[in-house]
């Protein structure tokens, strides 16, 4: 049994796309499944929209009216889920799924025992503007973007040791029992990070490289501010309430494989990934500098929202 955990606040604009997905991905599952769908507050079309996308569909769905926040609404619906789950998978409504996803993520599941969470790649989509392309580089380029520290212990199962330790939260599965969340203003996938590396020990984690979302990076300046100060905030409130975290910050510290770039002669993404860089630490200097209200609500983004795949 797969337990689907879909939480959305005001997502009318993509919410039909990604319960269209996930109830094409249900079909194509070996094991029984369920799909919740948790209305966090909605004050625009999304319970409608989503009524209407499900209501001449066989698959076992259920919609619950949630509290405010992805936490609060997960947190209400993982107690609605099967005890004898193999996992709960846990998807953003602002993603959109490539076929058979679902089904590949499960397989690694069944397939590596010791691992606690599973996360699926994050493929952005392109656009020609030089100002997306510089702001999302690590995104639009992950492969030169590479962990700091020595992290091979944390990637027992593939070839490449230098990969980042840091699991995304667009799509991820997790074993039963294994949901820790304490909700205080810190986001799903930073939190689980570090709280299953602490419980469970390195190489607990790991992507699953054929499960695929795609989705909307930030296109706006004011969106890309909002990106940040909420990034920072997460890192800032994570260490302040939970310092036990805090051996683990050093192998979540990330560096740009400039030699790569240089041996390749990449000569555009040099200058795009030089410029980000000195964006990005003078938001994290002022960022942690002036530590943001601890308890504020994340920001919509709202360019992020639709998910429109040519």
């Amino acid at each position: 049994m797969i337990s689907i955990i879909i939480s959305a606040h005001n997502e009318e604009k993509n919410i039909k796309n990604i319960l269209e997905d996930v109830i094409k991905e249900m079909s194509l599952l070996r094991e029984d499944s369920k799909l919740f769908i948790g209305l966090s507050g909605c004050t625009d079309k999304t319970e409608k929209i989503a009524r209407d996308t499900i209501k001449n569909h066989d698959q076992k769905i259920l919609i619950v009216k949630t509290p405010l926040g992805k936490i609060s609404s997960q947190k209400k619906i993982i107690k609605l889920a099967n005890k004898k789950s193999l996992g709960i998978l846990f998807l953003d409504c602002d993603v959109r799924l490539k076929k058979y996803t679902i089904r590949n993520i499960v397989a690694d599941a069944r397939r590596y025992q010791k691992v606690k969470m599973f996360y699926a790649k994050e493929i952005p989509l392109i656009r020609k503007s030089i100002f997306y392309n510089i702001v999302n580089v690590r995104t639009l380029n992950s492969d030169y973007v590479i962990a700091k520290e020595n992290v091979s212990d944390f990637h027992p199962y593939i070839k490449n040791k230098n990969k980042k330790v840091f699991a995304t939260g667009g799509m991820y599965l997790i074993r039963r029992g294994i949901y820790d969340v304490d909700g205080k203003t810190i986001g799903d996938d930073s939190y689980l990070t570090h709280s299953i590396y602490h419980r469970f020990g390195f190489g607990t984690i790991k992507q699953t490289k054929n499960a695929i979302v795609y989705y909307q990076p930030v296109y706006t300046f004011r969106s890309w501010i909002k990106k940040w100060k909420r990034i920072w905030n997460d890192i800032n409130s994570l260490y302040l309430y939970h310092p036990e975290f805090k051996y683990l910050e050093k192998y979540m510290r990330l560096k740009i494989d400039f030699k790569r770039l240089i041996k390749e002669r990449k000569i555009k993404l040099i200058i795009f990934f030089s410029f980000e860089r000195i964006w990005n630490n003078i938001g994290g200097f002022v960022f942690r500098k002036f530590p943001l209200n601890k308890e504020a609500k994340w920001d919509q983004l709202k360019d992020t929202k639709e998910v429109i795949l040519k």
